[in-house]
């Protein structure tokens, strides 16, 4: 049986708050402003890649061939969801662009999103890492551009996904005809 606070104990700590402290003190120079930029560019590049795979996933679950036997169909999709689980940000991203570069509104963000929280996981000189040419970790007006940006990004794919994935089989349902 696993003993309560057995890592805490290990480590040489006696309360949580110590473990956090002290760890992010061992494992980062950072300061609290760099650590607070840095957990928000994740966030926004883990949303916009929830936003991928909810589109992959949804997508490709229209056009599974179910046999009416509950066991099987469960098994087919839970290995789609798999699948889509397993697939990279930047593998999604390959397949997607060519299908999304044209859609007329404002996605173009994407790729130096992507770059950009690239930059983070593999930079450790804050400094060095640029967004469109400025430093979010320095300058508040870009790291608001970041915010931006994403928010951007993250209502064109939410709209491309109701008009081009959901709606599109809601209108299939009911016999529209036409492009959506």
């Amino acid at each position: 049986m696993k003993k309560e606070n057995q890592y805490l104990d290990l480590v040489g700590f006696t309360t949580p708050e110590q473990a956090y402290k002290k760890i992010k003190e061992w494992t980062s120079d950072l300061t609290d402003d760099d650590h607070f930029v840095r957990s928000v560019i994740f966030d926004i590049h883990a949303g916009i890649e929830i936003l991928f795979r909810q589109t992959f996933y949804h997508f490709f679950k229209q056009i599974v061939f179910e046999t009416g036997k509950e066991v099987e169909d469960k098994k087919v999709f839970s290995d789609l969801e798999k699948m889509v689980e397993d697939l990279s940000f930047g593998q999604m991203y390959k397949i997607l662009w060519p299908i999304l570069k044209n859609w007329p509104y404002d996605i173009a963000s994407i790729k130096p999103l992507s770059d950009l929280r690239n930059q983070v996981a593999h930079q450790n000189n804050v400094e060095k890492i640029k967004y469109k040419g400025r430093n979010p970790f320095r300058d508040a007006d870009s790291f608001a551009q970041v915010f931006f940006d994403a928010w951007a990004t993250k209502q064109e794919l939410t709209k491309f996904f109701h008009r081009r994935i959901t709606g599109r089989n809601a209108s299939m349902a009911i016999g529209a005809s036409g492009r959506n």
